[in-house]
């Protein structure tokens, strides 16, 4: 995942040119046998079984359409963060004591350095989307859609990247491949995943080489009921898992567990703007509280 998100970090200093199939070579279609039967126990967010239940590879499912790349899902083009979370401190009264609002100081703190982390995993992969479809894919065969864009440097250097997308009844198997011109990465895969039809649910497996290294899911019934989650699988931050949700009351939340600390730290906004927030070196390692007014207060029994 390091090396991939060198490659797309610079994506703003790259000139991009939309190109076909890198060197018209037929894309690579991705298969249900090829989804991670190992990333499903990360999270427990969705269940992918279930949602798969009647699929069937794009050569074999009834013609479908291409994803409208306009109205899907955050999840998908894995735009996570806790925006709304951190502007709840705005509202404040400016210049008071910091023990009167440290706590919903802490929060938002707290939630930022959430995205920072949630960033480090899926913010390349985002780009990548970004960058490689602009807002468009085209169709390559039934039930298949391709997008190529080819990012290339004042050196001469390219990174091409290949998302192809392929419908199997339910919804759609999606897969991001690099190629670079120094042959570091010959259409090695990035990430693959599945939405479902409606966009509500879905899930991005990601790879370095073919080491599974992180794991992305979400679902939302379209009424202000959305979560989202995201696992490191590998690495030194192999079992943190990191959760973002917001109910169709109002109620906002970021969770994370940090399995090398073996501790939990967490953020709840209630709909009054009232809130908790937990964190292993804040307040003794107690939840600390805030009222409507966002001033500290004790936390309800």
């Amino acid at each position: 995942m390091h090396n991939r998100s060198i490659l797309f970090g610079a994506a703003a200093t790259l000139t991009a040119i939309l190109t076909g199939c890198a060197g018209n070579q037929e894309p690579h279609v991705p298969l249900l046998a090829e989804l991670s039967e190992d990333a499903d126990r990360h999270l427990d967010l969705v269940d992918r079984a279930a949602e798969l239940t009647g699929a069937a590879d794009y050569d074999l499912a009834d013609a479908g359409e291409a994803i409208d790349m306009g109205g899907v899902s955050g999840g998908f083009l894995m735009a996570i963060d806790s925006e709304a979370i951190q502007a709840v401190d705005d509202t404040g009264a400016e210049g008071s004591p910091i023990p009167t609002y440290g706590n919903v100081w802490t929060a938002t703190a707290l939630a930022a350095l959430a995205d920072i982390g949630a960033t480090a995993v899926v913010g390349p992969p985002a780009v990548a989307i970004a960058v490689t479809t602009d807002g468009a894919i085209t169709q390559h065969s039934e039930n298949v859609w391709v997008a190529t864009n080819t990012l290339t440097a004042a050196d001469g250097s390219s990174v091409t990247g290949t998302f192809v997308v392929a419908w199997v009844g339910v919804g759609w198997l999606a897969e991001m491949r690099l190629s670079t011109s120094d042959g570091t990465y010959d259409d090695d895969l990035w990430f693959n995943g599945f939405l479902s039809v409606g966009g509500a649910v879905g899930w991005w497996d990601l790879y370095d080489g073919t080491q599974l290294v992180g794991v992305v899911e979400w679902i939302a019934d379209g009424q202000g009921n959305a979560q989202s989650g995201i696992a490191a699988v590998s690495g030194p931050d192999a079992g943190d898992v990191l959760s973002y949700w917001t109910f169709d009351d109002g109620e906002q939340g970021v969770f994370f567990h940090d399995e090398g600390l073996s501790e939990d730290a967490w953020v709840i906004v209630s709909p009054d703007l009232s809130g908790e927030v937990r964190a292993y070196n804040y307040n003794a390692g107690e939840p600390a509280c805030w009222d409507v007014t966002l001033a500290d207060a004790e936390c309800p029994l």
